[in-house]
């Protein structure tokens, strides 16, 4: 039988690195015990094949195809709005996306000063532009920034 041996080089965003990494890498460690990870961890665009990266994982769009790269599409993902007891305690509910402006957002999204969200619901898809408050590239920043004053 084969057994995969040596070291690969892998890009990731930091929050996948901080949230979902930890969960696989054990079994990973376990089941290829002869290879070796460096972890890039990044949520900057990079050139993977100048870099000597050999597994890139990515969140986004699959708009930028690159045809000198195989893509494999790994899942989806759900955003959701979500605020804090003490946040909302003081700063109310908003009742439409359009009043969101009015509360101190945060994101993920460094690329952009003005952001375009979107809501969908079982009768209506909305979008609405935004300006965050705080913006980061470390979801578990923002998840520990849940109360902003």
């Amino acid at each position: 039988m084969f057994e995969f041996a040596g070291t690969i080089n892998v890009s990731v965003p930091i929050g996948v690195a901080e949230r979902q990494l930890p969960l696989i890498v054990p079994e990973f460690m376990e089941k290829y015990p002869k290879v070796a990870i460096n972890f890039i961890v990044t949520n900057k665009k990079i050139d993977i094949l100048k870099e000597s990266i050999d597994i890139c994982i990515r969140v986004g769009s699959s708009k930028e195809v690159d045809n000198n790269l195989v893509m494999r599409h790994l899942g989806y993902l759900e955003s959701v709005l979500v605020a804090s007891p003490e946040y909302i305690q003081r700063y109310g509910i908003p009742k439409h996306p359009n009043e969101l402006n009015n509360h101190k957002l945060l994101s993920n999204n460094l690329d952009n000063e003005n952001q375009i969200w979107f809501f969908e619901n079982l009768e209506q898809k909305l979008n609405t532009s935004i300006k965050p408050f705080i913006k980061a590239s470390s979801l578990t920043l923002l998840m520990s920034l849940g109360f902003v004053a």
